[in-house]
């Protein structure tokens, strides 16, 4: 079948099994454009509140937020009305923000951090903007040293970056030992690796006032710096000038970890909360109140602080996905909510995209039921038996979206006829439930349809995730299919995925690749295509993202690509097609 020359095709490769797509909004129409002020992340810091993520309050001091366009705008120290930052276009475009007591952290879409000042009150610069000097420069200055950085986070009078191998840089004040130095001197001018994370890479940070927690890929949890109240959950008021491994009670796999003014938050990753420090207001949610039988006042029980972490049970009825922390008070969002946040700006973004692409799904109701059978059901079931006729089904149905015609400018598919192959048939014959002689003739026939048929594409943008983080996505998804997956399953398929999209050992490449990583539970990645955005929105409980694209510097938040060959101008690409 022939499409449109000027189509671009779009394919989204996701580490997950195949199943079924997020819900068709294609009847969306009557939905409210896209406000380009509509914030996706803020970062405030002051007395009232720190806020991070998609929550939102007010500040006295500085605030900074990234909106739907990835535009950067800044406010507070004085000034009443938002005021944007004109450098953060194109490639350096900001996927993550951050504020400190009078200094502000910004990281772009090529791993670059920038940070500037805004100094009021007798404030000054101590080091942590990472330029090697004391000077608050006031407009956003690129930290020369430091590159392929993922994440910021701004303490007080401190910043901590991480790259994206899980190397963790510090500058700024080391007054508590907040820097994790404990032989440096009271101020750090320039960005230092932090020598006890060299052989344990950190997966996330967060910088309190005058705390740090972070979270190492390994899954452990260390904190350092100012001990007051029991902030670091090491069961004392001691300060340390080094991480210090957290002890916690059971076996949490940890996924987040939060850190407020004087306290500390652990977020498990089947969405449990854990906390430490002080519960002035009960900020950390431990009070509990209890009323007999007979009518009499209400007792309530005030816990002033926790020295270690523990569970907040009132939060133990939730599925608990992020937490913001403030000085005196806390917040929360559970999965449904998480769900409606996601289901407004999927409408929004879909409304306002609509006519500029054509989005092609995987094709997993065909799979459900091919003439009355659900072969996706079947192969799960026994799949020595039913790989071979699941999968050469799938390679066709992939075919067809392939050549699907489209009258749009752009195309959008989820996954591709190349991931189908290298990653989940390579699967099966890897693990011994595909033979050798049906993996071969299934070899054959994909190698004969790439050669004779159209199945180019521009650019793939790998949508990565860790296979715990999977594996419960598929668990809270509960769909009948999967309920026999199991985690080795995942991390098979995962390595797959990084030895063909990453570490490119296996297979060729079809196309550019662009890699997006999901640290968060709300699932958004943005990918450049050019000088177009691609922007994949995710639903936290697991179902499949749905695309959009806009040209013009349009995204999400928390996609980190690996820099792009300069040279490689969108404008070459958008006129061909596109794999994301």
């Amino acid at each position: 079948m022939s499409r449109p020359v000027n189509a671009n095709d779009i394919v989204i490769e996701k580490e997950n099994e195949q199943s079924e797509s997020a819900p068709d909004l294609t009847d969306v129409v009557e939905v409210e454009p896209v406000k380009s002020l509509i914030p996706i992340s803020v970062s405030l810091f002051g007395r009232d509140t720190v806020v991070r993520d998609e929550l939102y309050g007010s500040t006295r001091y500085l605030t900074i937020a990234l909106n739907i366009e990835l535009k950067v705008y800044q406010w507070g120290g004085g000034k009443q009305t938002p005021q944007k930052q004109d450098i953060f276009v194109n490639g350096k475009s900001a996927i993550q923000i951050a504020a400190g007591h009078s200094h502000f952290a910004v990281v772009t879409m090529e791993k670059e951090v920038y940070t500037w000042a805004n100094v009021q009150g007798g404030s000054e610069i101590v080091g942590q903007l990472g330029h090697g000097n004391t000077s608050a420069y006031k407009a956003p200055k690129k930290v020369e040293e430091l590159e392929d950085v993922i994440q910021v986070s701004c303490g007080e009078d401190f910043t901590f970056c991480v790259s994206d191998e899980g190397k963790v840089y510090a500058f700024g004040s080391n007054y508590y030992g907040c820097l994790g130095l404990e032989e440096e001197d009271d101020t750090v001018l320039s960005p230092v690796p932090l020598p006890f994370f060299s052989s344990n890479p950190v997966e996330e940070i967060s910088c309190g006032e005058n705390h740090v927690a972070a979270l190492t890929k390994d899954g452990e949890v260390y904190t350092w710096g100012c001990g007051e109240f029991g902030r670091l959950g090491l069961g004392s008021e001691d300060d340390f000038s080094t991480p210090q491994k957290v002890a916690t009670p059971g076996k949490h796999l940890f996924k987040h970890v939060v850190c407020g003014s004087d306290g500390t938050f652990l977020i498990t990753v089947n969405g449990r909360v854990l906390a430490a420090g002080s519960n002035e207001h009960n900020k950390l949610g431990f009070n509990s109140e209890t009323s007999g039988l007979r009518k009499s006042k209400v007792q309530v029980y005030d816990i002033p602080c926790k020295y270690t972490f523990s569970t907040v049970k009132p939060l133990t009825r939730y599925i608990i996905t992020k937490v913001a922390a403030g000085k005196d008070h806390s917040a929360a969002v559970d999965s449904d909510l998480d769900q409606v946040i996601y289901d407004c700006l999927l409408c929004r973004i879909h409304s306002f995209l609509a006519h500029r692409d054509e989005i092609f799904e995987e094709p997993v109701k065909k799979w459900r039921d091919v003439h009355g059978n659900n072969a996706l059901a079947m192969m799960y079931e026994d799949p020595t038996r039913w790989a071979l006729a699941l999968q050469t089904y799938i390679q066709l149905t992939m075919l067809e979206l392939h050549q699907s015609e489209t009258d749009k400018p752009v195309k959008l598919m989820e996954r591709s006829i190349y991931s189908a192959k290298y990653c989940f048939v390579e699967n099966h014959f890897k693990s011994g439930m595909m033979p050798g002689l049906e993996y071969v003739v299934l070899t054959e026939w994909f190698n004969w349809i790439i050669k004779n048929n159209h199945c180019n594409v521009d650019l793939i943008v790998y949508l990565q995730a860790k296979p715990e983080t999977v594996y419960q996505r598929i668990r809270n998804r509960n769909r009948h299919e999967e309920q026999n997956i199991s985690l080795d399953y995942l991390k098979s398929l995962h390595d797959l995925h990084e030895d063909w999209l990453v570490k490119r050992t296996k297979f060729s490449l079809p196309s550019k690749v662009l890699v997006g990583t999901l640290p968060l539970g709300l699932w958004f990645a943005v990918g450049i295509a050019s000088e177009a955005v691609v922007t994949y929105v995710s639903a936290p409980r697991g179902a499949l993202p749905t695309l959009a694209h806009k040209p013009h510097n349009t995204g999400m938040k928390l996609c980190y690509p690996p820099p792009i060959n300069k040279e490689w101008s969108i404008h070459k690409h958008l006129n061909k097609r596109a794999v994301i």
